[in-house]
């Protein structure tokens, strides 16, 4: 569960200037806005005019949250006072980059610069602590690294190599074995059980075709691994499940395709046979694709952003491109939850990813009816994002600003009708 702490105290510049300072720590999303919004209005309401905020235990901050600072800012400065950020950690000057903020927004080393700022008015150290810590993109024409790519396995399905990953002693098993000529022993097809084994063999033998039986222990963790790895992704995971319902878990990376007990084994055939086909025909230039969905809940989506994390750290993108990218998926899952599932429990969310040659996409999708995505995107194109927090502000309204900010991350921000899928593009050069 997300939290945010602040943590206020009051001190004096050597100007004899009172300044409140707010340590902030944790998370600033959806879920903690509130508190945070609450920790700035008691002090405002009290009629303070210069705030710090201290944040280098704070390890995120949403679009909601930025939009927070300005409506600081714009209060303290009608008192003739100012507000200023310390310690800022260098994922969130980034996001305050992107969105425009930082030519409001004075930013300092540590507190003793920005005491002094309150005494003199000198911001000599916001240029020096920006120029510190600022992203800088890479130069052009910088040659790409080299994509590995795996050489494709011959067209003719009974030629690919097929792995079983079932109980040792399966009728199944060997009924499987005859339908593809293998025995075990040339290398086409492998029978194991276990997690370890699994991934072992699978290094080794590089499979075109997993097939898992689900009562094997670890099945889910075993799937989640082999996908979330750039070198095993594009191996084609078939899923046998029993005929007992079961209810899905929270946190799901998803196979390719799957079955259901009771089934005849032609239909296991016939779906192994075509997903065999669809890899070969394939577009070449994918590297890395998955697909992974999960519960609508706080909870869970830090683990997507984790795990889109360890999906970006596999790609060829520079630490700039890198976390531009994950700071717009933050706040496109965040979205989904918040807007498009309207913070339901029983919702879900699920996000597709492909990595090709040139470009990295991530789908975010909810289970909400969708919104008039044309006006916020022209709006987005059209609005600075300062006056958009500003007018927000005025309507009583935080956020506004999230579209915004993932149009400056991106490549290409588009989303599919009516609109509970948006599509996130970043191009790797």
């Amino acid at each position: 569960m997300a939290v945010v702490q602040c943590i206020a105290r009051q001190v004096t510049t050597p100007g004899k200037h009172e300044v409140l300072i707010l340590g902030v720590e944790g998370i600033i999303n959806s879920e903690t806005l509130p508190d945070f919004q609450a920790a700035t209005r008691v002090p405002l309401e009290g009629g303070t005019s210069r705030m710090i905020f201290e944040l280098k235990n704070l390890s995120y901050i949403n679009s909601s949250g930025l939009g927070e600072f300005i409506r600081c800012l714009d209060i303290t400065r009608k008192r003739s006072g100012d507000i200023a950020l310390v310690s800022v950690p260098k994922e969130i000057i980034r996001t305050i980059k992107i969105i425009g903020f930082h030519t409001l927004i004075k930013i300092f080393p540590d507190e003793k610069h920005a005491l002094e700022y309150f005494d003199s008015g000198a911001t000599d150290a916001v240029a020096a602590e920006y120029a510190r810590v600022a992203p800088k993109p890479p130069p052009s024409g910088a040659p790409r690294k080299p994509v590995p790519h795996k050489k494709r396995f011959p067209t003719t399905p009974p030629e690919a190599s097929v792995m079983l990953v079932l109980p040792k002693t399966n009728i199944f098993a060997d009924i499987l074995a005859m339908r593809w000529g293998g025995d075990g022993k040339d290398g086409t097809f492998v029978r194991t059980a276990h997690k370890n084994d699994t991934l072992r063999r699978l290094a080794d033998e590089q499979p075109d075709l997993m097939i898992i039986d689900n009562t094997v222990q670890d099945a889910d963790d075993l799937c989640s691994e082999i996908k979330t790895n750039r070198a095993s992704s594009m191996v084609s995971i078939i899923r046998v499940y029993g005929g007992d319902e079961r209810p899905r878990p929270d946190f799901l990376v998803k196979e390719d395709d799957r079955v259901y007990e009771p089934f005849e084994y032609n239909e296991l055939f016939a779906v192994a046979e075509s997903e065999l086909r669809r890899v070969v025909t394939q577009d070449k230039f994918v590297t890395h694709k998955m697909e992974f969905e999960l519960a609508n809940a706080e909870r869970e989506i830090e683990r997507a952003n984790d795990l889109v994390a360890q999906l970006v750290r596999q790609t060829e993108l520079n630490e700039h491109d890198a976390s531009e990218i994950r700071t717009a998926c933050r706040e496109a899952i965040d979205n989904a939850y918040r807007h498009g599932n309207l913070s339901r429990a029983d919702s879900r969310i699920s996000v597709e990813y492909c990595l090709d040659f040139e470009k990295a996409t991530i789908v975010v999708r909810d289970e909400g009816k969708g919104f008039d995505y044309s006006f916020y995107l022209a709006l987005g194109k059209e609005t600075d994002p300062q006056q958009r927090a500003r007018m927000r502000q005025r309507e009583g309204k935080p956020g506004g600003l999230g579209i915004m900010l993932m149009m400056r991350c991106l490549t290409a921000l588009e989303y599919d009708p009516p609109g509970n899928a948006c599509r996130l593009v970043k191009k790797l050069s």
